[in-house]
C-alpha cells in the first residue's frame, strides 16, 4: 500500500506528463533509468497558447494522428503565470 506522499508524487507525475518510480533496486532501477533515457531521446516541444484567457489553469489534450505508432506523455494542466 502506498503512503500519502507516494500518492501525491504519482498524481503530480501524471499531471505533468512524467512517470513515477518507487522502491527501485537492482534490475528495477536499471529498467527505470533505461526508460528515462529512452524517453528523453524521443521528446518533442509543443507550445500552447490559449485563445482566450479566462482562468489560471488550462486543461489540454494532445493526441497523435495514429495511436498505434505513438505513446504521448504530456502535462494535462497548465498554470498561467503573469
Amino acid at each position: 500500500m502506498r503512503g500519502r506522499g507516494e500518492r501525491i508524487l504519482e498524481k503530480w507525475a501524471d499531471l505533468t506528463g512524467g512517470e513515477f518510480f518507487t522502491n527501485l533496486s537492482g534490475k528495477d532501477a536499471d529498467k527505470a533509468f533505461n526508460r528515462i533515457a529512452e524517453a528523453s531521446e524521443s521528446m518533442y516541444f509543443v507550445i500552447y497558447v490559449p485563445p482566450v484567457v479566462t482562468r489560471n489553469i488550462h486543461e489540454v489534450e494532445i493526441k497523435p494522428r495514429s495511436k498505434e505508432k505513438f505513446t504521448v506523455s504530456y502535462a494535462k494542466k497548465y498554470l498561467r503565470i503573469e
